[in-house]
This record gives C-alpha cells, sequence and structure tokens, in this order.
C-alpha cells in the first residue's frame, strides 16, 4: 500500500469478527508491502511465521471477503492486492471496543499461594507449547526447507526427519521455553549432519559399506568366497 514506513490499518480489519488473527495479520502484510512489489510464499510464511497451508486458506478467505486479490504468474511470483473494507461489510465493526478495566479474578481464586503457583505452572507450560508451534511452523516452511538442503547437502525428507528427531528429543528432556528457538536449532542440526558425515566417512575408509543392503551383498560375496577355498579343485578331472 505504501513505502514510508508506516501502514494504516482501518478499524474494519481490526474489529472484524468475520477474519481471524492470521486472516488480519495476512492482510497487514500484503498491505504494507509497496504497490507492484512481488514475493514468495516461504517469505510471507517465514515473517508471519505460519505454515504454507495457513497463507493459502487465509489469502483464499480474504478472496471470498473481496479484500485481496491474487495476480497468478504462471514462473513468476504471484502479485497481492489489498481492497479497503467498507464500513457496511457485515462484521467489520460490530466488535465491542476492548474494556479497559480488567476483570478481576474470582475471590475464592486470589490471596492465595496454591493458586498462584498452580497458575504459574500452567501459563510456562502454554507458552513452551506455543514457542515449540512457532519454531515447527518456521522450519517447516518452503524457505528454510530449502535453504537447510542447500547448506547441509541433505533432502527434503532427512531435513524432516531430523526436526521431527530434534522436537522430539527436547519435548522428552523437558527444555524450558527458551532454547525453543532457531539459533538453538540450527547448531543442533548442524551437529546431527556434521556427526552422519563423520560416521558415513569412517565407514568408508574402514571399507565398511554405508549402506546396509550393500554390507550384505558384501558379506554373502565374503562368504562364497570362503567356501570356495575350503573346497578347492578336484585332484582328476572327470572328463
Amino acid at each position: 500500500m505504501n513505502n514510508n514506513g508506516y501502514t494504516k490499518i482501518p478499524n474494519a480489519i481490526i474489529r472484524s469478527n468475520n477474519l481471524t488473527v492470521e486472516e488480519k495479520l495476512t492482510w497487514m502484510y500484503i498491505a504494507s508491502m509497496p504497490n507492484g512489489y512481488q514475493f514468495t510464499v516461504g517469505e510471507a510464511c517465514a515473517m508471519l511465521r505460519i505454515n504454507v497451508k495457513t497463507w493459502r486458506r487465509c489469502v483464499a478467505n480474504l478472496e471470498s471477503a473481496g479484500l485481496v486479490e491474487v495476480g497468478f504468474n504462471p514462473g513468476k511470483k504471484n502479485a497481492y492486492r489489498v481492497f479497503t473494507p467498507t464500513t457496511s461489510d457485515p462484521g467489520s465493526q460490530t466488535a465491542p471496543l476492548p474494556n479497559e478495566t480488567p476483570t478481576p479474578l474470582p475471590f475464592e481464586t486470589r490471596g492465595t499461594h496454591t493458586y498462584n503457583k498452580d497458575l504459574l505452572k500452567n501459563t510456562t507450560t502454554t507458552t513452551c507449547a506455543c514457542a515449540r508451534e512457532r519454531l515447527i511452523a518456521e522450519l517447516l516452511t518452503d524457505a528454510r526447507i530449502e535453504l537447510a538442503m542447500m547448506q547441509h547437502h541433505i533432502t527434503e525428507d532427512e531435513y524432516r526427519q531430523m526436526v521431527a528427531e530434534i522436537i522430539a528429543d527436547w519435548r522428552f528432556r523437558d527444555l524450558p521455553e527458551s532454547d525453543y528457538n532457531l539459533n538453538h536449532f540450527s547448531s543442533v542440526l548442524r551437529y546431527k549432519v556434521q556427526n552422519i558425515n563423520r560416521n558415513n566417512g569412517n565407514n568408508q575408509q574402514s571399507g565398511q559399506p554405508s549402506d546396509p543392503r550393500a554390507k550384505l551383498d558384501a558379506d554373502a560375496a565374503k562368504a562364497m568366497a570362503t567356501l570356495a577355498s575350503r573346497i578347492g579343485k578336484p585332484k582328476i578331472v572327470p572328463f
């Protein structure tokens, strides 16, 4: 919409009852781009920290609502354009303004050490789960997958398997919320790839095939050669 460092967001978007949080963020992201600017889905997902499936669903819903227009360019990046909703849009400005005075907790739950401790525990668990989900969503975007494949020379299936293994290990060890970040994951991923490459190199230097099927073939050939040496050649040729 503009490129002067600021973007105006209509109240009809902010207060809409018909749009989800992800759809509002998608509209705002597209609106913040200069006219004619083209970006990839991976760039948008990485910025909003959502996956490709969520992005496409949000864009489709915004298109249906007449708030976004997509220009499809085969072989090139798609061109996105937003439309400002009118005040007559259903649900656009029907939501009440937020209450500035927070609702107090029920009397029976205030001022007790047990309640505060349980609340802190539940809040910490929820925050950790949110951090984990945000990290997983970012790691599985197209942009992150392509970058990992090029940087570490691995396939997409190998990368997805490593993501699943690392997150499962972190959950098993009950790591704190602060450890679920991109820098920590990148360090662990780099270590796993280096360890795999080191093991493969040691196997090749010692003459042991890294492929289990190749190892079975080599063992079978060795066994046949041993059996042949034990039988030996007959002393009298029968013909």
